[in-house]
């Protein structure tokens, strides 16, 4: 391979969920990797995984990946198939351009809070989903954080987007897809960035898409603390503007992925360009933002 994602096992020191499980993460082309150190005699060596929130399963790439593995010492046993969709751990090494040992879809995220920045260098994994009254993270991180609502059924977890402050549509949230995509309607009287993108998904292969810079907006509810002779706590909706460089898909593509009706769209990785940290806990459809996202340049 001509790339690799080979990264450290260590991490940068951060304040942020002093007491979940933190992973090394490398950004390989807009592909969200951590690197899981060997433990409990479970491999030999670090294994890189893709993170991947549009990936119904898990795909493994050794017999201990299919007959159960865990992330850190003490933690859930999840077994992975060896092939999705025509999609096996050769032939995405092969399309990512880097080694990677899995890939770690829903069906082992679910049953997590973690959280991503790539700022910050990490991901943060916890089989303790937050609380509202626990004296941990839940409140001393979460708090800072603005919450957004999801869609979540078991499947790609969705998120209400709008331009322009018009009617909500939806869009799945892939921590997979590198580059963004809207239906093409949305874009046709729009005029296309400089840039391009190039892309693939098996059974398709490689193509390049025009990129469209649209703010969206998703509606979140934020956490502030008024101090007077008590120290008190308001909470407020607001809306934050996340600026995002759509794709469009190939015309096949679209018809399977996005279809006719909701969601209209797939949020990749911009969304953690756009935030310090991104944090998820599923079960609660809820995603969390921290801090607002900072202005893209258009050019």
């Amino acid at each position: 391979m001509e790339g690799s994602a080979q990264a450290e096992t260590t991490t940068t020191t951060s304040p942020l969920f002093g007491g979940l499980h933190k992973f090394a993460l490398t950004v390989f082309e807009d592909h969200v990797l951590f690197t899981v150190p060997a433990h409990d005699g479970a491999a030999t060596r670090g294994e890189v995984f893709l993170m991947d929130t549009g990936s119904p399963l898990s795909i493994g790439s050794t017999k201990r990946h299919t007959r159960g593995c865990t992330l850190f010492p003490g933690g859930p046993l999840h077994r992975m198939t060896k092939s999705y969709i025509g999609r096996t751990v050769p032939i995405l090494c092969e399309m990512l351009n880097t080694t990677i040992d899995a890939l770690i879809g829903i069906n082992v995220l679910q049953y997590y809070f973690f959280a991503v920045s790539f700022k910050r260098a990490c991901v943060w994994f916890s089989a303790e989903l937050p609380q509202d009254d626990a004296e941990a993270y839940s409140t001393k991180d979460l708090a800072l954080m603005h919450t957004v609502e999801l869609q979540w059924t078991g499947s790609v977890p969705q998120v209400k987007l709008s331009i322009n402050h018009e009617p909500e549509f939806e869009a799945y949230i892939d921590s997979g897809a590198k580059v963004s995509y809207i239906r093409k309607s949305y874009v046709d009287q729009l005029t296309p960035l400089s840039e391009t993108a190039e892309d693939f998904f098996p059974g398709v292969g490689r193509w390049t898409t025009k990129l469209y810079f649209i703010d969206v907006q998703v509606t979140a509810q934020t956490t502030t603390t008024t101090t007077t002779t008590h120290q008190q706590q308001q909470q407020h909706q607001q809306r934050l503007t996340i600026p995002v460089k759509f794709g469009v898909l190939p015309p096949q593509l679209e018809r399977m992925m996005l279809g006719t009706g909701d969601p209209t769209a797939i949020l990749g990785s911009d969304l953690f360009h756009c935030f310090d940290t991104v944090a998820f806990a599923l079960p609660q459809q809820r995603m969390y933002l921290s801090p607002a996202p900072e202005k893209k340049n258009k050019a």
